[in-house]
């Protein structure tokens, strides 16, 4: 298993796990392509990494540099690849981005999605039990 940094030319890979997965936007409509992989890539706010098991990308992890926290906005991993330990490298290694600095990871889950769940819970995370989600769908990339 080998856990880098994505590079642009990943982005076919990545929309590839992300549709079989379907990631985050079951919670919040949103609807990922390509060229948000690429634009993830350049953005120097943006962290997204890639994990590969034998030379093949197998999952991945976008997420967010805000200072003082950091926020995992989308981890999803190819299902042949789940139960190996994918997940939790990219997780860690996402902390690391943050390490001295942050004070907490967030991410969001849906309540509805209970192995997630109970696959962040075992990792550390808890739920802070105050927030809920709103979304104003302003039409691109917004499911109905």
């Amino acid at each position: 298993m080998l856990i880098r940094t994505a590079r642009a030319e990943d982005a076919a890979e990545i929309q590839r796990i992300y549709k079989a997965g379907r990631g985050v936007e079951t919670i919040v409509g949103v609807d990922y392509g390509e060229e948000d992989w690429r634009a993830f890539v350049e953005s120097p706010q943006s962290i997204l990494l890639v994990a590969e098991e034998e030379g093949r990308t197998a999952g991945f992890l976008t997420g967010y540099d805000m200072r003082t926290w950091g926020y995992v906005d989308a981890l999803v991993v190819d299902r042949e690849s789940r139960g190996r330990g994918l997940g939790l490298a990219l997780l860690q290694r996402f902390e690391g981005h943050g390490s001295g600095r942050w004070g907490f990871v967030e991410l969001c889950v849906d309540v509805k999605d209970r192995d997630t769940m109970r696959y962040v819970a075992a990792r550390g995370f808890r739920s802070s039990g105050r927030a809920e989600w709103f979304v104003k769908g302003l039409g691109r990339g917004m499911e109905t």
